[in-house]
């Protein structure tokens, strides 16, 4: 996507989004925003397949405190 279409989404200019950056980066966190979100509709043709997948495991590391972990998993699984 390119940056004039973001800017086009997110209802707002290059120079807006500069600004509202230097604001979070001030504040050294996020901060309420301006931005109005375009409304749009997506429209994509539907494929559908088979297929089984591997057993799967992931975490994520906590921010504040690293000894506590978000863990997601799955298992095989067909689809159809």
């Amino acid at each position: 996507m390119s940056p004039a279409l973001g800017y086009k989404l997110l209802g707002t200019t290059a120079p807006a989004v500069t600004k509202y950056t230097a604001s979070v980066d001030k504040a050294g966190k996020p901060v309420a925003g301006t931005f109005k979100p375009a409304k749009m509709l997506v429209k994509a043709a539907k494929k559908t397949e088979d297929f089984t997948t591997e057993n799967v495991l992931g975490y994520m590391e906590g921010t504040d405190l690293k000894q506590e972990v978000m863990v997601l998993s799955a298992t095989t699984t067909t689809l159809g």
